[in-house]
């Protein structure tokens, strides 16, 4: 305060003033700015990974889907079961596109990568084993076969990692949202002293010479005649 001693009532007054409707400002655009910058953020973000995870779930029910259809046509010799197991392969491959499509991470793009290659073999060896029943060569397919059904559960368990990636980064993407909203909490609260600082200022700035003469204000009678009090001082 006696940096604002040499400065007139009225300034003191006007600093002050300013000094209020400047901290009072800056903490409403600051939340403004924040609060829509990560809704903004979050929206995206949030977006765009349930999306990922969304294809994930398919891309592996897709897979479960092609389980069990080259048996069936092992045991009865109708195509129709390899029609449907086209169906599924078309799908396992829109959704393998989608999914690279909407993955942000490095390891999410990875797993992809092992899964189209796996899927590749994976095709290749069935094709063969389909070939073989048709051929009437259904020990050799059989056996050909077992391979085969590694190959499908080494294919689902990458799908399965690929899903829990996405889960863990929803996860950590919501902790990271709530954190910020502390951190914009915590700047709305410390604004709020501050300004009753500023503003608890005006008094000790004022001092006793604006403060006193609204002391007598009243009238004072005094044997039987009234005394008016002092004009206040101009502020200058």
């Amino acid at each position: 305060m006696r940096r604002l001693a040499f400065l007139t009532l009225r300034s003191r007054l006007f600093v002050l003033l300013l000094a209020l409707v400047a901290v009072n400002c800056a903490g409403a655009v600051i939340t403004i700015w924040t609060t829509s910058r990560t809704l903004e953020l979050s929206e995206s973000v949030v977006k765009r990974d349930v999306q990922a995870l969304l294809a994930a779930e398919k891309l592996g029910s897709a897979l479960v889907m092609q389980k069990g259809y080259d048996t069936y046509y092992y045991l009865t010799g109708d195509e129709q079961w390899l029609t449907r197991l086209r169906e599924h392969q078309t799908a396992f491959h829109h959704w393998l596109g989608m999914a690279q499509e909407r993955t942000r991470m490095e390891e999410g793009r990875q797993i992809l990568y092992e899964i189209g290659e796996a899927y590749a073999d994976f095709e290749a060896g069935r094709d063969q084993v389909i070939a073989l029943y048709r051929e009437g060569r259904k020990d050799e397919g059989a056996h050909r076969h077992w391979t085969v059904r590694d190959q499908f559960h080494n294919i689902y368990a990458l799908t399965k990692r690929f899903k829990n990636l996405h889960e863990l980064q929803i996860q950590h993407n919501q902790g990271l949202f709530t954190r910020k909203a502390h951190r914009l909490t915590a700047l709305a609260r410390a604004a709020l002293p501050v300004a009753l600082l500023v503003g608890s200022a005006w008094p000790l700035c004022c001092g006793v010479r604006f403060w006193s003469p609204f002391a007598g204000w009243p009238l004072i009678r005094k044997r039987g005649s009234l005394r008016y009090p002092p004009r206040m001082p101009a502020m200058k």
